[in-house]
């Protein structure tokens, strides 16, 4: 399934901050509504257990099949392999771009790694002409806009 990305200026079509912010909060909230029902049945601990390892492998099955987390699918976003026009980038580059958000299973630790994986993230999109996210670097993907 290959889209076609927008025929917006060169640059243009790489996805920005402020859209990927935005795909990231419709993310979270999906992700705490998940957690909240489960730990209304579960519990708190447990709930995030399930949530993290479900999410986890959700995400990454979305990404790597539908070309995006709904976030991404729902601002007309896609990941795309390096070419930034294969979408879905496949298995591969899913599994690898996954590896930096591992930062927050870290315990103790893991929220603040994760933001500053965020901040840094926002930075590196703001400031790479592909618009590159730390993720993006290591899965060897782009995260562009399409057309709906």
């Amino acid at each position: 399934m290959d889209e076609a990305v927008t025929g917006h200026g060169e640059q243009d079509r790489f996805a920005g901050p402020t859209l990927r912010v935005g795909a990231g909060l419709v993310d979270v909230i999906i992700w705490l509504a998940f957690i909240a029902a489960v730990g209304a049945i579960v519990g708190w601990v447990a709930a995030s257990v399930i949530v993290g390892v479900v999410g986890t492998v959700t995400y990454v099955a979305m990404d790597a099949t539908l070309g995006g987390s709904p976030g991404k699918l729902a601002l007309g976003l896609r990941i795309t392999r390096d070419d930034a026009v294969t979408t879905p980038p496949g298995w591969g580059p899913a599994i690898t771009r996954a590896v930096p958000s591992l930062v927050g299973w870290v315990p103790v630790v893991g929220g603040l790694l994760s933001l500053v994986l965020a901040v840094t993230n926002i930075v590196l999109i703001a400031n790479d002409t592909e618009r590159r996210s730390l993720h993006d670097r290591v899965g060897n993907t782009r995260v562009v806009r399409v057309d709906r």
